[in-house]
């Protein structure tokens, strides 16, 4: 989920209608094509937040609180399951048959007086028309955190602190399990964190259940893979190119065992180093760091090999 599309500076940012025109590719040419639209560097930029009113797939034209915004064919609206402004038509209620929320405004054919989603987005003018060059829409973001309890892999269901829990099916938005180092899980690894793990759940709040989008459970690692017995995650890396050699740091998590350690391997295969894992006493689980100066160059991913098996390559974030 995207809450950063308002960092940039933005010279105009108000909710207003725009005078639109059919779509089109160049404007003032009616192709039926709309671009992505390239923003100048001192061109104003109109921001939105809030309720969906409608959606047409035809014309392309998402409606928020009144305003008439245009969705760029190839753009990606970011918190859905793929969906672009050429396949619109995706998130029309009727094409969601497991919803159990509208996504506009106002009534709804399941009767619902209120929205699921809240559209964000940043657009530009082109020919007296607003154009969209980055979209997110998003159900809910309501919050809940505590220990996973009462967890029912068979009906996907489980409780945080006494509020029962359900991954979300609405087959526009999707759902999806994180655990440690916010590598993806199954419900069925999720199910050994009952009682003991602390997770954050991310929904909408709808006659008593949390409909979830995302679970994250930072305590939990992936099941080892075949021949290994233990797990590997490297939970964060952040390289920098100096002037006097690139700076790597690595952060591993695993289970702690005594004598157990973790090497670290470039994407050519030499190893960057090898540590001992420690043991985190907040979650009682392993971790190793790695500080590493004066490299030659930074590797574009990284892998942990662990003396028990697991391992784990990742990118290198560059900073």
């Amino acid at each position: 989920m995207n809450t950063n599309l308002w960092i940039r500076s933005m010279a105009v940012t108000v909710a207003l209608v725009g005078a639109l025109l059919p779509a089109s590719g160049v404007f003032g040419q009616t192709t039926g094509e709309i671009a992505i639209p390239v923003v100048g560097p001192d061109e104003p930029i109109f921001g939105f937040e809030g309720a969906i009113v409608s959606i047409d797939p035809a014309t392309r034209i998402i409606n928020v609180m009144g305003a008439d915004i245009l969705i760029p064919d190839a753009l990606v609206i970011e918190g859905t399951t793929g969906v672009t402004g050429a396949n619109l038509n995706q998130l029309l209620d009727e094409n969601a048959p497991n919803r159990v929320r509208s996504i506009y405004a106002g009534t709804s054919d399941l009767g619902t007086p209120y929205s699921a989603a809240t559209f964000k987005g940043e657009c530009v003018r082109r020919d007296g028309r607003l154009v969209c060059y980055t979209v997110v829409i998003e159900m809910a973001e309501n919050v809940i955190a505590g220990v996973l309890e009462n967890v029912d892999v068979e009906a996907k269901t489980f409780s945080v602190n006494g509020v029962a829990c359900v991954m979300n099916l609405d087959e526009r938005f999707g759902s999806e399990f994180l655990g440690a180092g916010l590598v993806p899980i199954t419900f069925e690894d999720l199910a050994i964190g009952e009682g003991i793990a602390a997770v954050v759940c991310i929904g909408y709040f709808h006659e008593g259940v949390l409909h979830v989008v995302t679970t994250e459970a930072t305590e939990l690692l992936p099941p080892p893979p075949a021949g290994a017995v233990d797990s590997v995650v490297i939970a964060q890396t952040r390289g920098r190119n100096r002037a006097r050699g690139a700076e790597l740091r690595v952060q591993v998590l695993t289970t702690f065992e005594l004598g157990k350690t973790i090497t670290l391997y470039d994407d050519l295969g030499s190893i960057l180093g090898i540590e001992q894992v420690i043991s985190d006493p907040l979650t009682g689980g392993g971790e190793a760091g790695f500080r590493l100066r004066n490299l030659d160059r930074l590797p574009n991913t990284v892998r942990a090999v662990s003396s028990g098996g697991g391992e784990h390559t990742v990118e290198v974030e560059v900073r």
